[in-house]
């Protein structure tokens, strides 16, 4: 049994970055709820002092089913944001419905935000990356809040997370390269059809399930 994910075109380690730790936040003030920073909650933050523990605890458990476990976590605390669904979730009729042996992501230029946790998360689970290298770095800064000039009223919006998806990888890595590169002379084989992509992901299912 086969698939093929594409994620839609659009973290752990999260601390607050040392850019906001002025006193003032450069004279903003948060715009939703008109909530006031104030000494009590400054995080005393230095350079390269981001916790990563969780992310280099998963990576050293050699168990698959203490990592299928934290995933599983992480899918229940999502659920808990969404009612609706947590109530199907909740009631596990549907649980290991569809389980195929090999899924195959696409990655692509565009995939990035949302689309590229998505990807990370298939990538961790053991689904295989093809196609052309993502369009975000690995580890890099994300989310913003925004927040407006007390003295000018203009909004501005500052990073407030640094998502770490793959802790392992060097911290100038640009992209997350995928298993299976679609390069130009794959490109040309199949013709520069806009969906070459797909095709050399068919190809590669194909390969693991036992077709030449």
């Amino acid at each position: 049994m086969i698939a093929i994910f594409m994620p839609p075109r659009g973290l752990r380690g999260f601390p607050i970055p040392p850019l906001i730790q002025n006193k003032d936040l450069y004279g903003c003030k948060k715009i939703f709820g008109g909530l006031k920073l104030s000494q009590a909650r400054r995080t005393a933050l230095t350079i390269n002092d981001y916790d990563f523990l969780e992310e280099e605890n998963y990576y050293s458990l050699a168990d698959r089913e203490q990592k299928r476990a934290l995933i599983r976590k992480d899918l229940d605390d999502m659920a808990l944001h969404m009612p609706t669904f947590h109530k199907e979730y909740a009631k596990g009729k549907y649980e290991a419905f569809y389980t195929p042996e090999n899924v195959v992501v696409l990655s692509e230029a565009k995939t990035f935000s949302s689309a590229f946790w998505m990807l990370q998360c298939f990538y961790k689970a053991g689904a295989k990356l093809v196609g052309v290298p993502s369009g975000q770095a690995p580890n890099m800064f994300s989310d913003q809040n925004p927040y407006r000039l007390s003295r000018t009223g203009l909004t501005l919006y500052m990073t407030c997370k640094y998502s770490v998806s793959f802790p392992k990888l060097p911290r100038d890595a640009r992209a997350l390269m995928p298993d299976q590169l679609l390069t130009y002379d794959k490109f040309k084989a199949y013709g520069f059809d806009p969906n070459a992509a797909v095709l050399l992901a068919l190809d590669v299912l194909a390969a693991k399930d036992g077709h030449p």
